[in-house]
């Protein structure tokens, strides 16, 4: 039996090809992310910050496999997820994205968008639901309601609902899953800031509740205190620096950390 580590990230280094130097030049690589390290231990969250462009949301797709990684290691409760990125990961990892709107398939109700996890996915299933119907109602209703969802909110497709609704479907359709790490890639970002709060408790509770890993991507230090225990700073594809929220945020020992504390402050100032 496999004794539950986290997630490990191991001198991750991931490349995209550049532009061309001339019409039949070779392409020299960008390297987006450049021996990064990090750890997301079993109940923990840790936020990984930085500007735009830092490359944070690089390794989050690196660990989905949705992009590929060019150098180090990626491991999740000890196994490697640089050479077993199938049913497996996509079972244990769930991913949510900036745009609760885009991530959701503008044709399908709430309901098939949830269930359709239970098909690619029948382990994590309740039992019954993929040959009974009512059955299959009944778990969609009861993840929705999870997420603070009525339950008329499953028979309505995207463009009937708010972007917040949407934000909470796509946590309920993760959650199907079953998964024990939730990544989530400025999760809120897109959303009105009194939506924004609200997402942010129900990311909480979930993770209390499941005894979740979290790793929470975001650009907004303001959020950070309210979901996060340890904090990680990228610049320029790098991890800078990284500690727990207190010591970060009292003492950080990086420039551009500091740098990023002085202008969350003015920031809420000017607000």
């Amino acid at each position: 039996m496999t004794t539950a580590t986290g997630l490990r990230i191991t001198d991750l280094t991931v490349t995209y090809p550049g532009p061309r130097t001339s019409g039949f030049g070779r392409r020299s690589p960008i390297a987006a992310v450049r021996g990064a390290s990090l750890d997301v231990a079993p109940d923990e969250t840790v936020a990984l910050v930085g500007e735009s462009g830092s490359g944070k949301s690089t390794i989050a797709r690196a660990v989905v496999g949705l992009v590929a990684a060019s150098g180090g290691a990626i491991e999740f409760d000890g196994t490697s997820l640089t050479s077993r990125r199938d049913r497996w990961a996509r079972r244990n990892i769930a991913m949510i994205f900036q745009d609760p709107r885009s991530a959701l398939n503008p044709r399908m109700s709430a309901e098939a968008s949830i269930s359709e996890a239970w098909q690619a996915h029948p382990e994590a299933a309740p039992e019954g639901v993929r040959r009974d119907p009512r059955r299959r109602r009944a778990a969609v209703v009861d993840l929705l309601a999870q997420v603070g969802l009525d339950p008329d909110v499953a028979g309505k497709r995207p463009t009937a609902l708010s972007g917040g609704q949407c934000q909470r479907v796509s946590i309920a359709r993760a959650l199907a899953l079953r998964p024990r790490l939730l990544i989530c890639d400025e999760a809120v970002s897109a959303l009105d800031v009194s939506v924004q709060a609200q997402v942010l408790q129900l990311l909480v509770s979930v993770r209390e509740a499941r005894s979740l890993s979290m790793l929470f991507i975001t650009h907004d230090l303001g959020v950070v205190r309210q979901v996060a225990d340890r904090v990680a700073v990228m610049r320029r594809g790098e991890l800078v620096e990284s500690a727990d929220v207190q010591t970060l945020f009292t003492d950080p020992q990086h420039d551009y950390t500091k740098e990023l504390l002085a202008a969350a402050v003015d920031l809420d100032v000017s607000g």
